[in-house]
């Protein structure tokens, strides 16, 4: 018997005694306290009952023990008598420190356990498949394998109701924002950078320990000897803290092998190790790594990602509700350093933070609710850090090339408009112009002379020209600097613009080309033009205006109140919104107050 379990026998011995002498009429326990001990010793490193850190006591009540134990209700119930006379024998025998604080976590966390433990949303996969299979308890190893066959004869819809597995109702038909164009690698960069990742570096070097063939469980598992073997092999265990392990806590299966478990399902997940009844075997997925070709190499790493990713958002590496509830945000966030470029790690772990304040184990002085969160964020980013998705860089959560082709891929079997540099030539005029404004100003500048260089250029001008009145504004400016670049090809098209609503951007064309255009611009209609082309960043910026000044071009206070005027007598619709911006960013007040009493006038036109 390991070292362990004897400490927890003969601690949970002493108990019983100790209750009998002095609280007959309570019947107690002991594999409570067996247990409580053992989840104590597994999951925050210590044995000894008379130590006991903030937040310990209520953790293993309110999340493992309701996660993890299989047992009936007299069990149960049995808890609920046992915990409040075992924090006094731990007070009269062992005087553990802070005791009052020890007795106060457990009248708190009993009633959250009793709605708990019979909450089946809040049960772990391997307490729902035991519970409805009939165990009570944990099965030895030959009652597991019976329960995990009667198991895998069900059929697949049975199987999914046990394991709580609903069916996805799949992604949005459109992503929260548009998606921006992405520049993706070349695909002979991606695969050289897919087979230097550290995580599929591991799981190569454990199929090549498989070699033909090794025996399984009935549960998928290695056997015992040669997950030993294995986890030794790999470098992902010290042979003597292997055997200090196994004296003290004991390895019943190879799945107690902690990081052999987890690359184990991670090979399994991504078909790189083939699973039979009995065996396992190289999986189809290694014909794709050992194939050299880049886009085999891409598609074998992409499978990598899809079961590190569901492994981590599924909760599979977490420990307690709050550590999942932030594994499964984890798409979110890719989502945003996708969108945005980057994330901020202090963002997401303030929001996590926020929403997991109030729970008990977090009124306790030694739990912060920051820190907690920023471990579990670690922990799940750190999977797809080794598998060379993501990077971490201070604050920034970033994507490394291998993510930003991974989610474009993803996005793009959404059905969503996931759009990358150099694939707009097949869009319309308008859906390609728009998608200009996604790229880098270097990206942009490449992706319009590829424009240019193919396009018919009177034909693109007419198609710019019909364009102009129904595109969003924020894309007119765009239209009219393409149109400019056309050059003499777009006179015609410009020329059909001079009687409609649109003139004054005929007339700006001609002047910008030395040509006496049919309507000459009066300071009203360039104050139109400046309107027209400010009114839908005013309404982007809302209050922070700031950034307007870095547009405009530096003028006197004179010629800003002669501005003013001009956008008052310009009749845009929008003249008034952009008057009130310009208020916001005047150096003094007098002309401060003339910008406002301006918009005031264009308002009331």
């Amino acid at each position: 018997m390991p070292v362990a379990a004897r400490a927890y026998e003969q601690t949970a011995s002493e108990f019983v005694s100790w209750a009998r002498a002095n609280h007959p009429s309570v019947d107690v326990e002991p594999d409570v306290v067996e247990t409580i001990l053992e989840f104590k010793a597994n999951y925050f490193d210590s044995a000894d009952p008379a130590s006991w850190r903030a937040g310990e006591l209520t953790e293993i009540l309110t999340d493992i023990v309701p996660r993890k134990v299989v047992a009936d209700q007299e069990w149960n119930d049995a808890l609920i008598r046992t915990v409040p006379l075992f924090i006094e024998f731990l007070a009269d025998q062992k005087r553990p420190y802070a005791i009052r604080r020890l007795r106060a976590e457990a009248e708190a966390a009993l009633p959250a356990f009793a709605a708990a433990v019979n909450d089946s949303e809040r049960w772990g996969v391997g307490k729902r498949l035991l519970s409805a299979m009939g165990a009570e308890g944990i099965p030895d190893q030959a009652a597991l394998d019976e329960l995990m066959a009667q198991f895998n004869a069900l059929p697949f819809e049975e199987r999914d109701r046990i394991l709580g597995a609903m069916p996805s109702a799949g992604p949005p038909a459109e992503p929260p924002v548009p998606l921006p164009a992405v520049r993706l690698a070349p695909v002979d960069e991606l695969a050289a950078a897919a087979r230097s990742a550290p995580l599929v570096a591991d799981v190569l070097a454990l199929v090549h320990w498989l070699g033909n063939r090794r025996e399984v469980t009935t549960t998928g598992a290695l056997r015992v000897k040669d997950g030993k073997e294995a986890a030794v092999a790999l470098g992902l265990v010290d042979p003597e803290e292997l055997a200090r392990r196994e004296a003290f806590f004991g390895i019943r299966s190879s799945a107690d092998l902690a990081g052999l478990d987890e690359l184990w399902l991670t090979a399994v997940g991504s078909g790189v190790v083939r699973l039979t009844a009995s065996r396992a075997y190289p999986g189809e997925a290694m014909d794709d790594w050992r194939s050299g070709d880049a886009d085999a190499v891409l598609s074998a790493w992409g499978r990598l990602f899809d079961a590190v990713l569901t492994a981590v958002v599924e909760g599979d590496y977490a420990i307690t509700a709050y550590q999942a509830d932030v594994h499964a945000d984890l798409p979110p966030v890719l989502f945003s350093a996708y969108v945005d470029g980057e994330i901020s790690r202090d963002r997401v772990v303030e929001s996590h933070a926020e929403e997991i304040a109030g729970h008990r184990m977090f009124a306790l002085p030694s739990f912060d609710p920051k820190t907690e969160v920023r471990k579990a964020l670690d922990n799940g980013l750190s999977r797809l850090e080794r598998l060379g998705a993501v990077t971490i860089d201070g604050d920034a959560i970033r994507l490394t090339p291998l993510g930003v082709w991974k989610l474009n891929t993803l996005y793009t079997s959404f059905g969503w408009d996931a759009p990358s540099v150099g694939d707009l030539s097949g869009a319309d005029t308008v859906t390609r112009l728009a998608g200009l404004s996604s790229l880098s100003d270097a990206d942009a500048a490449e992706e319009i002379a590829a424009w240019l260089g193919t396009a018919d250029h009177a034909t693109l001008a007419g198609d710019l020209a019909e364009a102009i009145g129904t595109v969003e504004p924020w894309l007119r400016p765009a239209l009219f600097d393409l149109l400019t670049r056309l050059g003499e090809a777009a006179g015609p098209a410009v020329a059909r613009l001079v009687d409609t609503p649109w003139w004054r951007y005929a007339a700006a064309w001609y002047e910008q080309r030395g040509q006496d255009g049919p309507r000459p611009l009066s300071g009203a209609d360039r104050a139109w033009l400046l309107a027209d082309q400010l009114a839908p960043t005013v309404e982007e910026l809302g209050d922070d205006v700031e950034p307007l000044r870095a547009v405009l071009p530096a003028m006197p206070d004179v010629d800003a109140i002669r501005l003013y005027d001009d956008l008052v007598r310009s009749g845009h619709p929008r003249a008034g919104d952009v008057l009130e911006a310009l208020s916001r960013l005047a150096t003094d007040k007098q002309t401060a107050k003339a910008a406002r009493k301006a918009a005031f006038k264009a308002r009331s036109r």
